[in-house]
């Protein structure tokens, strides 16, 4: 059994909770990006844990896991009583069902991404993918200035990814990373995930770059859904 959560479960648990708590609506993502929500456990793994259950094939799966603030998880795992394994799957349930149906309405997705470390990270993802874009949520000169001189670098990369030998990769690699390390001086990073856009009627992959405080290993944002 892993003693772990996997990216991908816990990518899905606050994508799908759209980053609040599945009791109280409370947004557990501050403005810093500061992570106050916390991934509980539905069914302990502890034979003295609340709801414990024997043998379960895999606790951290995400059918075993809800998104909630300090509070309610105190309080889930106190009064136990009120808050049977069905009951806490069911609030989960009708919490993502709520999301689900106000991002619909607003036509909006929520889109989980990874803090991104090195600039070989960086070029790799985007080496792989067909396009980009750059989202800043700090509005200041300093910030719109590495945004622009980003996307230029970025620009060219992929318009000569086709005939890049791998010293010309490297030395791309290496600019990337330079402005990874003057956002993280200023306490700023630069956030990832892939996503589609259409060219032509076709939708083809395409990576997400946010430019926000680094608080967090993650975050989540909204954005418009394609049509």
């Amino acid at each position: 059994m892993s003693s772990t959560i996997k990216d991908s479960v816990r990518k899905k648990l606050w994508s799908l909770s759209a980053g609040k708590c599945a009791i109280c609506d409370k947004t557990l993502i501050g403005t810093n990006s500061f992570n106050v929500g916390q991934e509980c456990h539905i069914i302990s793994s502890k034979p003295s844990g609340p709801r414990y259950v024997q043998d379960l094939n895999d606790y951290n799966n995400y059918d075993n896991l809800i998104l909630l603030c300090a509070n309610h998880h105190r309080e889930i795992d106190t009064d136990i009583a009120n808050y049977p394994i069905d009951k806490l799957k069911q609030i989960k349930k009708e919490h993502e069902q709520r999301v689900e149906k106000r991002l619909e309405e607003q036509k909006r997705e929520i889109v989980f991404l990874i803090k991104i470390n090195t600039g070989e990270t960086l070029g790799n993802v985007l080496l792989g993918n067909h396009g980009w874009t750059i989202v800043s949520e700090i509005n200041n000169p300093f910030v719109e200035k590495i945004s622009i001189e980003l996307d230029d670098l970025i620009r060219v990369m992929m318009n000569l990814q086709d005939f890049l030998e791998s010293q010309d990769k490297l030395d791309f690699y290496n600019k990337l990373d330079g402005y990874i390390k003057i956002l993280d001086k200023h306490d700023m990073g630069i956030y990832i995930n892939t996503s589609k856009m259409r060219i032509n009627g076709l939708a083809v992959s395409s990576v997400i770059i946010v430019i926000k405080n680094a608080k967090s290993g993650f975050c989540l944002i909204e954005r418009d859904l394609l049509t």
